[in-house]
């Protein structure tokens, strides 16, 4: 989902310097360390989360595996990984940094990128070349996958995230039709919970109607039952960094002639970061709070 892009924030820190390589040279790298199982495990589980994620801060890598600062300079040294300038001052005001200095920025690097081309059909890319509102908004969204992923932990669940490209619903010509932001599933005893992030960052409400009016057609139409592999509509958890977006999915909902067959609930970012519980969220089609995970 690409936004109205803002200037840069200056960078804040040292990046070690490297030399470029071409994407040429990326590719026999990354053959070569498949080739002759030279990848350790902690670097596929790395480029693995950020082949899912797209960016993700330090503290989110250190939420997600067990790599080490340390570790991190060096794949970014090897081409794994790439630093994106710092955001210290958005992340900050967002509430997602407390300290400044010890904040990085990471996505794919040129040979972890043809690590994840070689594993995966399509693989996040360009965020090097992205502005501020871009980043923001998904490093802000993968914030909410791993908080609700914790919090199925918690519950007993296994949590499985997919990326935004594995949770793209397509038209019978094969162009996208639904591009939720991320998708998790919650699994236990064999039985999947499904539900798909969809991440406002703007003031506006016409998105959360234009959003509603997507999801049920694209349900209506039927594909999403064999894209997706589930015989359940994800429930589409809307998150929001100003009011007005949830009172557009309120009006969306309210005013139709007939009653959303998706369920659509919501969240404001403020809630999130506030550490509340991240099981309660306002269900927009019956106008009440519920928990997510009960059963």
């Amino acid at each position: 989902m690409l936004l109205t892009q803002k200037p840069k924030s200056r960078y804040r820190g040292r990046q070690s310097k490297r030399p470029e390589i071409t994407p040429h040279q990326a590719k026999q790298k990354a053959i070569r360390l498949l080739r002759e199982n030279r990848l350790s495990p902690m670097a596929v589980q790395v480029t693995e989360a950020l082949a899912t994620g797209g960016v993700l801060t330090s503290g989110q890598l250190y939420h997600v595996t067990t790599v080490s600062p340390r570790t991190l300079q060096k794949y970014h040294k090897q081409y794994l990984l790439d630093r994106l300038p710092i955001l210290a001052d958005e992340l900050m005001a967002l509430d997602l940094a407390d300290d400044p200095a010890k904040l990085r920025l990471y996505t794919l690097g040129p040979v972890g990128l043809e690590v994840a081309r070689i594993r995966h059909e399509h693989v996040p890319t360009g965020y090097t070349g992205y502005g501020t509102h871009r980043i923001i908004h998904d490093v802000l969204t993968n914030e909410v996958v791993l908080r609700l992923a914790a919090l199925a932990v918690e519950r007993g669940y296994e949590p499985l995230w997919y990326s935004k490209y594995e949770a793209t619903v397509h038209d019978e010509r094969g162009k996208p039709a639904l591009e939720p932001d991320a998708m998790l599933a919650v699994r236990r005893d064999g039985v999947y919970r499904y539900f798909v992030v969809e991440f406002h960052n703007e003031d506006k409400r016409t998105r959360a109607r234009s959003k509603v009016d997507r999801y049920e057609r694209v349900y209506r139409d039927g594909r999403w039952r064999n894209e997706l592999e589930t015989d359940e509509m994800p429930a589409v958890l809307a998150v929001f960094t100003h009011k007005i977006v949830g009172k557009g999915y309120r009006e969306a909902i309210s005013s139709r002639s007939m009653r959303p067959r998706c369920v659509f609930l919501g969240k404001s970012w403020r809630d999130v970061i506030a550490g509340d519980d991240m099981a309660r969220w306002f269900n927009f089609n019956q106008g009440k709070m519920v928990d997510i995970l009960e059963d």
